[in-house]
């Protein structure tokens, strides 16, 4: 399942140049799990809706540009990057688990969008 051969040769924009497994894209899960950490962790810090947003778009965009970039010059199929996009996701998932229970241990308040202020 990993370790497929790249898109041929021909579809390449420079071939020859990419020479190891095409499946899953590096470049692609590299990129979305970098911003997706950076992204969560910042907004798990300063909490609000426009962080979130700024955020996610910043993921979105970064995201897209470079698996779209690797698609464009043809070395990766598309399987190869959506299956770097969902393990950036589970990465993702890793760390929000650890980060709450960190948070648990270390007594750091947790955020709760659904708790409003008491004063």
């Amino acid at each position: 399942m990993v370790g497929r051969p790249r898109p041929p040769l021909a579809t390449m924009d420079i071939p020859g140049a990419e020479t190891t497994a095409s499946f899953p894209s590096g470049h692609t899960m590299g990129t979305a799990t970098l911003l997706l950490v950076i992204g969560y962790l910042a907004w798990s810090r300063h909490a609000g809706r426009r962080n979130l947003l700024v955020g996610g778009a910043v993921a979105v965009v970064g995201t897209l540009a470079v698996g779209l970039s690797r698609l464009y010059l043809g070395y990766h199929f598309l399987t190869d990057v959506l299956a770097a996009v969902a393990l950036a996701v589970a990465v993702l998932g890793g760390v929000v688990v650890a980060d709450r229970l960190h948070g648990l241990d270390s007594g750091r308040p947790q955020q709760d969008s659904n708790l409003q202020p008491t004063d």
